[in-house]
């Protein structure tokens, strides 16, 4: 089972204060759940769309942009890695293979990693291509992708994933701190090197043996520049070279179609609508009247309505869902910020605390508690008051929930704040921003839910790694 730190996103805007956090449901009451009578659900088709294949799936966080850089949870890593590419991809073993990049070498000590790109790989066909053509693919957009991890204008996320490449840190430094451009000494990252258009050397600080597992991830994926935005902010018209190509967005819902000229395995689809940014109650119901034909990483309160104690679908689910484990784990974490000066009452709150009290079931995960190294002169060791960042996904207000609770026995109060970022007296956060560490870790498993028509549709490895290869659409009765 791969294991891999992931942060997660929120669905809804919610402020909660006191020991007892709010939690959204989707119903106690099962047979709720089944109150629309989706037999009677019928979709308008004719002779000619007989072959049209039009998948509808449903993501619990929300879909924020298209950029890669900006991503905060699974729900857009997912989307990011079927519209591009990276350089290393991952087989079915879940090992490095060749993607963007055909082949590589690697020094005697993992230094220096020497990748030998595809020539023949082009960029979807895209608006944001003056002709509206997609134009092909070379190492300078690698260089272009890796120098804007560092700019101060994305988040620190995929910064902080390769700040071991020689240069990193000092050009990343600089682009952030130094605001004036002319001011600016450091034109590019020095272990960063383009020998040719088809050759990309990375040279690092020191030996890493899971550099090309790191080439691998959704942060590292490769876009060309005409699709930056001329304003600051997240890229929103996206050109990938992936299998699947975007259309457009409309409301809370992003239109896919399949990239014709893809080199590989496609999956037989016309169509991937992507749902986001709905409230998990909403996204349940349109799945029940079939407007929906999956869930992705649907929540444990969901789960626990739909099944019993052994994690069985309940008789009455059986004939029309289908809920699968993916074995896969996302990994829910809980930053501490430092400036809270609160290290003493963390550790006496994280010495208490057992991971039952946190999740319950053992069948939900595993949680990991990291005790901070104590400074008996820092802070105030009196202060009691627990104070959280703004909570994004339905499975961490479940874990904040019984944080809160097990905090108000130990003496604690419990807080949440409308803001992601983390100010002076916030104690926690879900997102790993500058001088916080983590302070529990929850690996969960990753759940898919589905009608029973959908086969062939799988998360691997990965929980960004949504396999749609072998998605087949089968009606009743075949």
């Amino acid at each position: 089972m791969k294991r891999i730190s992931i942060f997660i996103v929120l669905l809804t805007f919610v402020v909660s204060c006191g020991p007892s956090l709010e939690t959204t449901t989707v119903s106690s009451d099962p047979a709720e759940l089944l109150s629309i009578d989706t037999s009677r659900v019928e979709t308008e088709t004719d002779a000619a769309a007989d072959d049209f294949v039009h998948l509808k799936l449903g993501e619990i966080s929300k879909i924020h942009s298209l950029d890669p850089l900006f991503a905060e949870s699974n729900s857009e890593h997912r989307v990011h890695n079927l519209v591009y590419e990276q350089l290393v991809g991952t087989n079915q073993l879940g090992n490095p293979s060749p993607e963007l990049a055909h082949r590589w070498d690697v020094n005697n000590d993992s230094t220096q990693f020497t990748l030998q790109l595809r020539t023949d790989i082009y960029f979807h066909d895209s608006p944001v291509f003056g002709s509206g053509t997609g134009r092909r693919f070379t190492a300078q957009d690698v260089r272009f992708a890796f120098e804007r991890m560092a700019m101060n204008e994305v988040p620190d996320w995929a910064a902080q994933l390769f700040s071991d490449i020689r240069g990193f840190n000092a050009f990343h430094k600089e682009q952030t701190l130094i605001k004036d451009p002319a001011k600016r000494v450091i034109g590019s990252i020095e272990g960063l090197k383009v020998r040719n258009d088809s050759t990309v050397i990375f040279i690092l600080n020191e030996s890493s043996d899971d550099f090309l597992e790191r080439l691998a991830h959704p942060y590292a994926s490769i876009y060309p520049r005409e699709s930056i935005p001329a304003k600051v902010g997240p890229i929103q018209q996206a050109a990938g070279t992936g299998r699947f190509k975007f259309i457009q967005k409309n409301d809370n819902t992003h239109l896919f179609t399949t990239n014709k000229n893809y080199r590989g395995v496609t999956p037989r689809l016309n169509r991937l609508d992507i749902v986001s940014g709905l409230d998990e109650r909403e996204l349940y119901q349109r799945f029940a009247r079939k407007d929906l034909d999956v869930l992705i990483e649907v929540s444990f309160p969901t789960i626990q309505t739909i099944t019993d104690s052994s994690g069985t679908l309940l008789p009455q689910f059986i004939p029309i869902y289908k809920l699968q484990n993916s074995e896969v784990e996302a990994v829910h974490a809980v930053y501490y910020n430092e400036s809270a000066r609160q290290e003493a009452q963390v550790n006496n709150l994280l010495d208490s605390l057992s991971a039952t009290e946190l999740i319950g079931q053992p069948r939900w995960g595993d949680v990991e508690f990291l005790p901070l190294e104590s400074n008996s002169a820092a802070g105030n060791q009196e202060n009691r008051s627990l104070v959280s960042s703004r909570i994004q996904h339905h499975n961490e207000w479940v874990l904040f929930n019984n944080l809160a609770n097990a905090a108000a026995g130990y003496g604690f109060t419990f807080t949440v704040t409308p803001s992601l970022a983390p100010a002076t007296y916030t104690t926690f956060t879900t997102l790993p921003f500058v001088n916080t560490t983590p302070v529990i870790r929850w690996r969960a498993p990753v759940f898919v839910l589905s009608h029973a028509s959908v086969e062939g549709l799988n998360i691997q490895h990965f929980p960004w790694e949504l396999n749609l290869t072998s998605l087949q659409l089968v009606e009743a009765g075949q």
